[in-house]
């Protein structure tokens, strides 16, 4: 493993409004490798996880991993990211990919939302099918991660996404979860982040105003995307 993946076309934005991009400390991979693998939850895990947004893959064998979201740009969390973290437990080919969101209510047990939205792995998955049998591939992936998730007394919802706002691709995969999130990256996070990551760009402080635009903007989209 002698490469760590980041994206860097989002902006990983911080509780203040900063804003910045990364790069890895080439001599901090060990460390970056055993710090988001620790935070890897597997298969029944999901059932008492934190809250919030996270990644998902599912492997052929049927074990399930997912790591929870820390920032915009999925630091650690990418797809290709939880595929090398998870590798040596499990190097059964991803039978499927995508986003994730474990709500809790009081006592109750967790209950999962996901979609199906993976550049690195559903994409190809769903290349060069008849609209018919793309549905059907879709639905059958839905049905087995379901299923697994059952398995573990998880109760689960595919976010479905049939409007007229939505784009073709959610429109196979379902509702975007992170991309419309507005996720801040809190100071603790970033603390331990700065120690294995060079920031690019420095950073940039977003006024006031356009702070308050930008969060208008997100839960209007949000709400949005949430009325069938």
């Amino acid at each position: 493993m002698s490469f760590f993946i980041i994206k860097t076309r989002e902006k990983t934005r911080t509780e203040n409004g900063n804003e910045f991009l990364y790069n890895k400390k080439s001599d901090k991979l060990p460390n970056i490798l055993n710090f988001f693998s620790k935070k890897i939850v597997q298969n029944e895990e999901l059932r008492n996880a934190e809250p919030g947004l996270y990644t998902w893959i599912l492997r052929e064998s049927g074990n399930i991993f997912a790591s929870k979201t820390l920032t915009k740009q999925e630091i650690g969390t990418l797809h290709i990211n939880l595929d090398i973290l998870t590798n040596k437990k499990d190097n059964s080919t991803i039978y499927a990919a995508g986003e994730l969101k474990i709500i809790q209510k009081n006592t109750e047990p967790n209950t999962i939302i996901f979609n199906l939205l993976s550049g690195s792995y559903m994409v190809k998955k769903f290349k060069n099918l008849s609209n018919k049998n793309i549905l059907i591939l879709r639905n059958n992936i839905v049905k087995k991660f379901q299923d697994i998730l059952e398995s573990f007394f998880i109760p689960s919802q595919f976010l479905e996404c049939s409007a007229i706002i939505c784009s073709e691709e959610e429109k196979i995969g379902g509702m975007k979860l992170i991309e419309i999130s507005n996720i801040r990256t809190p100071r603790t996070n970033l603390n331990v982040l700065n120690t294995m990551f060079n920031r690019k760009g420095g950073t940039r402080k977003i006024s006031r105003n356009r702070f308050k635009k930008f969060n208008s903007f997100n839960k209007q989209k949000t709400l949005r995307k949430y009325i069938h």
